[in-house]
């Protein structure tokens, strides 16, 4: 799978997640339309120890790419409107976060605390709450069983 796959996936991963939050704490889920602009808060973090895989500039690349595919995909009628925030230093080692690549094995506590770490790095140059949508990007070579663990994970 191309890193431009890899990439729409978790995006759409992280989008299905989203809708279902919102609507499973209503009660019952209500229509959503999906039209216009879609912000997205894309967070680049690194880890001590561990040189960053790829550039602000290729990330920046991948979210253009996204972005014609959201276009092209809803015909025109939904397009992403990117912030990316980045590189932020994350307070521990790449391994103290990681998961094991099976998902019915994953640490809960793991996925909350890089969530957690993530969102308070990335409050200081954003308003997250702007934004209904925020992707990580883990700046560290990630497969199944190596750096962060899974290729993409969707957390709530």
């Amino acid at each position: 799978m191309s890193p431009a796959h890899r990439f729409i996936s978790r995006l759409v991963t992280l989008s299905v997640l989203a809708f279902a939050l919102q609507h499973a704490c209503a009660g019952v889920a209500t229509p959503v339309s999906v039209v216009g602009p879609q912000r997205l808060l894309v967070v680049a973090v690194r880890f001590p120890g561990t040189a960053p895989t790829q550039t602000l500039d290729q990330i920046r690349g991948k979210i253009g790419r996204v972005d014609r595919y959201v276009r092209s995909a809803s015909y025109g009628k939904a397009w992403l409107e990117p912030k990316l925030s980045g590189w932020h230093d994350m307070p521990a080692p790449v391994g103290d976060y990681s998961v094991s690549p099976h998902n019915f094995q994953v640490d809960r506590n793991r996925v909350r605390r890089l969530v957690e770490d993530t969102l308070a790095a990335a409050s200081l140059s954003a308003r997250v709450s702007d934004f209904p949508f925020v992707y990580i990007v883990v700046g560290a070579h990630t497969e199944p069983g190596t750096g962060y663990g899974m290729i993409a994970y969707a957390a709530p």
